[in-house]
């Protein structure tokens, strides 16, 4: 400014139109001044900006983003939340990591070269001649989106099937489903059920709800069962050191989920519950293993045992959640408040009146299956002690007395049609009706029988068990 005004006095303006003109080139060469200056100002509060989106964005390329991500080399990471999962599909499309923020769940290949993470194997075991590629060859990708991954193996002439394996986000509970898909590729026909092989760290507490009051540990042929905890309807397996060889367990498991807690993070893993019968031969629902040099515990469930003909495929889905363990809970044997933690995080039991009637439609239909096929085990743990069995004709019988006579008694039932049956729940109390509709066979003689039946359910010991039925013939 002052450089400016002391070229208006150099010019020595004498006239008004000279000084008019000396103030037009002032004005001139200030805005000239000024504009420059604000440039430059300007450019300096942008390259800042961009300087400023830079580090955002590199910031941001290390925050956990929801979804799907190919990590490289055929791996790929699911993440939703602050769980994550990662997939190798150089490994049987194997799960190599779950992680709640950097706190790993499952065993790593430096536990085991080899039996580590997660697979999905054959059952029975024993039947197949191992696994091959289906458990530790290579999967290339069916289809990827942003919060699904599904891959896919070569086919296992050897074994004559084919596995696909999907991996999907859920937002609304923070969990991630594993879908395995088997596919027979054989000209015959096969009986297979799923069987999912999760290994974790030693030192840690499993726990296992039970489904009746006799479903206790067994063993299998080779291994004895470790030493176990049976307390509140659940069966507990506190880490035993001292196990001088392989051990291991089977049960029919309760609510379809099994759990496991160690430095105070919680692994849960839900799934169907599959009927006694329905499994493949000598396995079970739940089961458990743990090595002999001490190193992994194996959280084992399988599905239900099926036949496949050429190209038909089972579904078989698992939902895995991790938790940190709230601070207020104490990982030991017997403590209620993990048990229900675990429920309120499933929706299972008074957590969950959907739950409650799902699993009561589950057990009628179960009751009705056995009336096919009668086994007295099964009906012994459906029944309550105080059942009330009352008939069309007016006879009533005892839980002893309905056991004989569907076991061992001229009455067969054939087939069974259930229809228009409707589901009320009053606290613990469970009221089931619908018709039934029978072709069975008495004495040599057959025919058709139809009958609305009204059933009485009660939870006892965390399972429904039928109280009373009575039967009007239509």
């Amino acid at each position: 400014m002052e450089n400016n005004m002391s070229l208006l006095r150099r010019e020595g303006c004498a006239s008004v139109k000279s000084r008019e003109v000396a103030i037009s080139h002032l004005h001139f060469r200030m805005n000239n001044t000024i504009s420059r200056n604000l440039s430059m100002k300007v450019n300096r509060i942008y390259n800042k900006f961009l300087i400023c989106v830079a580090l955002l964005g590199i910031c941001a390329s290390g925050i956990a983003q929801d979804g799907v991500v190919n990590i490289g080399d055929n791996q790929f990471k699911v993440t939703v939340s602050n769980v994550s999962m990662v997939v190798d599909g150089n490994k049987g499309a194997r799960i190599t990591s779950f992680k709640i923020n950097d706190q790993e769940v499952i065993a790593s290949n430096k536990v085991h070269p080899y039996f580590y993470g997660s697979t999905l194997w054959l059952s029975p075991e024993g039947k197949w001649k191992g696994h091959g590629a289906l458990d530790n060859g290579i999967y290339t990708v069916q289809s990827e989106s942003s919060n699904v991954l599904r891959l896919v193996s070569l086919p296992d002439d050897k074994r004559g099937f084919q596995f696909s394996k999907e991996f999907q986000i859920n937002e609304k509970d923070t969990s991630i489903t594993v879908k395995y898909i088997i596919k027979n590729i054989s000209d015959k026909v096969q009986e297979v059920a799923p069987w999912e092989v999760t290994r974790v760290s030693t030192g840690g507490l499993a726990f296992i709800p039970k489904r009746h009051k006799d479903d206790l540990p067994r063993p299998n042929k080779m291994y004895p069962v470790p030493p176990t905890v049976d307390d509140s309807g659940t069966i507990w397996y506190p880490y035993d050191s001292n196990t001088e060889s392989p051990q291991k367990f089977f049960m029919d498991g309760g609510d379809g989920w099994i759990a496991y807690v160690r430095d105070n993070v919680l692994f849960i893993k839900s799934f169907a519950m599959v009927d006694k019968g329905d499994s493949a031969p000598g396995e079970s629902n739940v089961e458990l293993y743990v090595n002999k040099e001490k190193t992994y515990v194996e959280l084992e469930n399988q599905g239900s045992y099926q036949n496949l003909g050429k190209n038909e495929s089972l579904d078989y889905e698992v939902k895995w959640y991790v938790r940190k363990l709230p601070s207020t809970i104490e990982p030991k044997v017997g403590n209620m408040k993990l048990k229900k933690y675990v429920e309120d995080i499933l929706g299972t039991k008074s957590g969950s009146s959907i739950q409650m009637r799902k699993n009561l439609e589950n057990t009628t239909a179960l009751l009705v299956k056995t009336m096919l096929k009668p086994d007295a085990e099964i009906l012994n743990n459906l029944f309550s002690d105080e059942l009330s069995y009352g008939h069309s004709g007016g006879l009533i019988e005892n839980k002893e007395q309905i056991i004989y006579g569907l076991t061992q008694g001229p009455f067969h039932f054939e087939t069974i049609d259930i229809k228009d049956q409707t589901v009320r729940i009053i606290g613990d109390v469970g009221v089931v009706r619908h018709v039934l509709t029978t072709n069975y066979s008495e004495n040599g003689k057959t025919g058709t029988l139809k009958f609305g039946i009204l059933y009485v359910w009660r939870v006892e010991n965390g399972n429904w068990k039928l109280l009373a039925r009575q039967a009007a013939k239509l």
